[in-house]
């Protein structure tokens, strides 16, 4: 089943506002620049292959809370990745990149 791209940015707005319906409030007193840019990479963990799937979906998530973010995906949707392997590497404004990983990652 292909979601319509409309359809898809609704249904993470929806993810992120059951996520974080009044921002991020861990993130904001974690960080005392929200704004200070960082990188991150999502990791393969556990001991086996497994198939990626939601890659590019990962980075219309941080691309919905800041268009500046950049989104680097290393494995394409369908094909294998093993422990250890990047899916992705992003970089952006450390409170985006903090609140969005919730709902990236699943």
């Amino acid at each position: 089943m292909t979601l319509r791209q409309d359809d898809l940015r609704e249904l993470i707005r929806r993810a992120l506002h059951e996520d974080i319906p009044f921002g991020d409030v861990t993130s904001d007193l974690l960080l005392g620049d929200s704004s200070r840019r960082m990188s991150a990479e999502a990791v393969v963990k556990g001991d086996r292959p497994l198939v990626a799937a939601g890659v590019n979906v990962a980075g219309l998530v941080f691309q919905e809370l800041d268009n500046s973010v950049d989104f680097h995906p290393l494995v394409t949707d369908g094909r294998p990745a093993h422990p250890g392997d990047v899916l992705f590497q992003v970089k952006g404004p450390a409170g985006v990149l903090l609140s969005g990983e919730r709902v990236a990652l699943n």
